[in-house]
């Protein structure tokens, strides 16, 4: 059974039209189930958990890459309930990574049910899919406990769980493992207690980082959805959430 889980914005009168249309395909695709649309007056988490209480074994958030995020804060309690995604709007970087095309193309997505174990990251009560960007990252960060990096705040600093690059290079949210990317600022370099570093973005796989400040907290934005303070645990989930994924997805 399907719960359809529309975000506010969509009560705009101007999605309408499209959200009509997404309803007629759902139909025709018979995999239609209940809607609960967003207000000011109800709350997500409970409208959600009641459905999930009923026997509801797949939550379709409508919406963009906040939507998301919100919803896998809840479901992430729920390991054994599948996410579905219909991206509306213009926000729609993770659905994009995921192989889902936006609007009624994404129906067709749902009944195929290509369905992935994706890994998902943690800070404090805090789940995301995709990413952590430290902003002006004048930190250190302990990785597994085993070594330490330092980071000066010129430089760029990033924790993914999987990535949007437009770059060969992409993260596996299937690994077990967050991919930390520093990019030096006019390449010059970062100091590891290891070996040195290139003159290019260097990367490290860890399960766990501790973030902290080298003189002022410093902000991290997570998935470009709420901004925290250091010092914070950055860590993988214990467990992975199964998600309905497109064909034209940027991983394996």
């Amino acid at each position: 059974m399907y719960y359809y889980i529309y975000d506010q914005f969509l009560n705009d009168k101007k999605y309408q039209s499209i959200l009509t249309k997404i309803e007629n395909r759902l139909t025709d695709l018979e995999i239609q189930g209940k809607i609960g649309k967003l207000s000011l007056l109800n709350n997500q988490k409970e409208l959600i958990e009641s459905e999930i209480k009923k026997g509801t074994k797949t939550i379709v958030a409508v919406g963009d890459d906040s939507t998301i995020n919100k919803t896998i804060n809840i479901l992430a309690y729920h390991p054994d309930v599948c996410l579905g995604i219909i991206p509306i709007g213009s926000n729609q970087k993770i659905a994009r990574t995921l192989g889902l095309p936006e609007n009624v193309g994404a129906c067709n997505a749902l009944a195929s049910r290509i369905i992935k174990k994706i890994d998902i990251g943690k800070i404090k009560n805090n789940y995301f899919l995709s990413q952590v960007e430290v902003i002006k990252p004048d930190v250190i960060l302990d990785c597994d406990d085993n070594y330490k990096i330092y980071v000066n705040k010129n430089d760029s600093l990033y924790i993914y769980n999987f990535n949007y690059w437009s770059d060969a290079h992409l993260a596996d949210p299937g690994d077990g493992l967050l991919e930390i990317v520093v990019i030096p600022k006019n390449k010059h370099f970062i100091k590891k207690i290891i070996n040195p570093m290139s003159d290019r973005e260097s990367i490290f796989l860890n399960k766990k980082i501790k973030i902290t400040h080298q003189n002022n907290p410093v902000q991290i934005r997570v998935d470009d959805n709420f901004i925290l303070k250091t010092p914070l645990l950055v860590e993988i989930a214990s467990h992975q959430l199964k998600i309905i994924v497109g064909k034209q997805r940027t991983f394996n």
